[in-house]
């Protein structure tokens, strides 16, 4: 198995050449912190990306969304086009969205129904 390594942001992720399909998500602690650049790099020119939010990520239940984890200008130096086409809040248990989680996602659209475990939404979250 080869390792190599990839910058998203400040941040650095290590990645596999294994061939079995990545999760979509960075999760640390049941927190989704946004996308995975392994899983966006199986996509091609596919970018238009509909956020379906699981109910957990390798068994740890989801209860939140980090702070900028889906801000549209993130993604695009290395994957230009890319945007966020729905969301999709019905399956999750999410407790909190971070400040600016969803911050320039201006192609979401759609009805979103947000969980009733839904206790905190971040300033700018859906802006």
């Amino acid at each position: 198995m080869q390792i190599i390594y990839k910058m998203k942001g400040e941040k650095m992720y290590e990645r596999s050449n294994d061939s079995e399909q990545p999760d979509a998500y960075l999760c640390e602690n049941g927190i989704i912190t946004g996308m995975n650049p392994d899983y966006l790099d199986t996509l091609g020119e596919n970018l238009e990306i509909p956020l379906n939010i699981p109910a957990s990520i390798d068994g740890v239940t989801v209860t939140g969304i980090a702070e900028g984890a889906f801000m549209q200008e993130d993604y695009q130096e290395d994957y230009p086009g890319l945007c966020f086409t729905k969301l999709n809040l019905s399956s999750s248990s999410v407790t909190s969205i971070g400040k600016r989680a969803f911050y320039g996602c201006s192609s979401l659209t759609g009805v979103c129904s947000l969980p009733s475990s839904l206790s905190e939404i971040g300033e700018e979250a859906f802006y």
